[in-house]
């Protein structure tokens, strides 16, 4: 499982000098990470007690609907352009085949969201360091670090700053009921 969550802390990072690297034939340290995360979700879904059930909410249906129009459009129009759109696509049903098959449990899904939120603050460090070197030499400069585009960054911090915010509220309220727990118990050994 540790190797899903270090797929999901390095996802933000597409232009990083270590992960976006190509050994050639457009193979990436990225990529080969996504690829033993989608043979390690095999073997789980294998050696698994019962299947999972990929498609029983409406939301994955509709995403598997969005990628087969997606497939139908590019090969109706293929080139160059809809054979890098067919990879896109590809890889994210296997994101979604691997995260269905591994993320299980709450317990899971919690690790998996401080996942992604690391993931967010690490990028964010990529950033502002970037807008600190960069931001005085260039008119209009817009940070990007090591994140690629700009708006795809702002667009996951949107999204998972709320996410981070309600987290951290949660955490500290039971921090503060097992402080208060622990002070209970503690004066009733002193009784």
């Amino acid at each position: 499982m540790l190797i899903y969550y270090l797929l999901v802390l390095v996802m933000p990072l597409s232009e990083h000098q270590f992960w976006a690297r190509d050994f050639g034939a457009n193979i990436t340290p990225f990529k080969m990470l996504g690829g033993i995360c989608v043979i390690y979700a095999g073997i789980a879904v294998a050696f698994c007690d019962r299947f999972p059930q990929f498609l029983r909410t409406w939301q994955a249906r509709l995403f598997l609907l969005l990628y087969v129009m997606v497939m139908v459009q590019c090969l109706a129009n293929w080139g160059p352009p809809a054979a890098n759109a067919v990879l896109h696509w590809t890889s994210f049903l296997l994101l979604f085949f691997v995260t269905c098959s591994l993320v299980t449990s709450v317990e899971r899904l919690r690790w998996t969201l401080f996942s992604a939120i690391g993931a967010i603050a690490l990028a964010s460090a990529y950033v502002l360091r970037s807008w600190q070197k960069y931001h005085s030499l260039y008119a209009d400069f817009r940070a990007e670090g090591a994140t690629g585009d700009a708006n795809y960054f702002a667009l996951a911090v949107v999204c998972f700053l709320p996410l981070a915010l309600w987290l951290l509220t949660t955490q500290r309220n039971v921090y503060e009921r097992s402080e208060e727990h622990t002070s209970e118990l503690q004066s009733l050994r002193h009784l």
